[in-house]
């Protein structure tokens, strides 16, 4: 979520979610994201400040950044890297559905948006993909860390001028090569801009393969209820419980009855 996170932000144990409210609005923060667990699971709740909805999910399974790095043979970092923030690109949220179009608005709010026409191709480090499964109703998210890759040099001269810095071959199961990759012209890339990237100047190439490398946190998780305030309030949606047009009216109004008392 960098850079736009409150991350000197201090926290006790007495603090409770009023707490973090009331001064969501001096941080400039607009969501919050909550992660919980019983002996049934780890679940995850991102809530819009400071009237909601909020999302509930079930997280069916996870792998920290850490996990992830201890993965791969080399690490790709540099001090860049979380300056600005990532790319978000949401797949198969245009289904039916309410909740689908509040999931997706949810997932690209979290993040400032980015004008096409006026936004530096060399501040976009990162990537975060969030896929819906229509399948099985998980939703998958992965962070990138975004490489790229001069296209038209020799394999010597490219070990030469990238170094030793993050290569495929930690990434891939068996698969492609870097040269049958580059091989492949589908996989070219010719940008509007000059992307200046390590062995390639940004005055000399446009035509480049952008690699992502699986740096940072994965998660898969499933939507379980949405509830239209902080916390609380209306159930919007729910994945188990369905309740008929009775039951809603007769919830709605023993709401406003307890709305009521607390006013008066």
């Amino acid at each position: 979520m960098e850079p736009f996170t409150a991350s000197s932000l201090k926290v006790q144990k007495k603090n409770a979610i009023k707490d973090f409210v009331s001064v969501s609005g001096l941080l400039n923060v607009s969501h919050m994201c909550i992660f919980s667990g019983t002996d049934l699971g780890v679940y995850m709740k991102i809530a819009r400040l400071p009237q909601g909805p909020t999302l509930n999910f079930w997280v069916h399974n996870f792998s920290l950044a850490r996990d992830v790095a201890s993965m791969t043979k080399k690490q790709f970092v540099f001090d860049t890297l979380f300056r600005n923030s990532p790319l978000i690109v949401l797949n198969n949220f245009s289904g039916e559905g309410h909740h689908m179009k509040l999931m997706a608005s949810m997932f690209q709010n979290m993040f400032p948006t980015i004008n096409i026409t006026k936004v530096n191709l060399s501040n976009i480090r990162r990537c975060v993909l969030v896929n819906y499964n229509v399948t099985s109703k998980l939703i998958d998210l992965r962070h990138y860390a975004i490489k790229p890759v001069p296209v038209g040099i020799s394999k010597g001269v490219k070990k030469l001028v990238q170094g030793k810095i993050n290569s495929s071959k930690s990434l891939r199961s068996g698969q492609l090569s870097e040269s049958e990759a580059e091989d492949d012209e589908t996989s070219h890339v010719t940008l509007p801009q000059k992307l200046a990237s390590r062995g390639s100047l940004a005055s000399s190439h446009k035509l480049l393969i952008i690699r992502f490398a699986d740096y940072l946190l994965h998660e898969s998780l499933k939507l379980m209820k949405i509830e239209g305030g902080l916390m609380s309030g209306e159930v919007l949606f729910h994945e188990i419980v369905e309740k008929s047009e009775e039951e809603k009216l007769l919830i709605q109004k023993r709401r406003e009855q307890k709305r009521f008392y607390i006013i008066n």
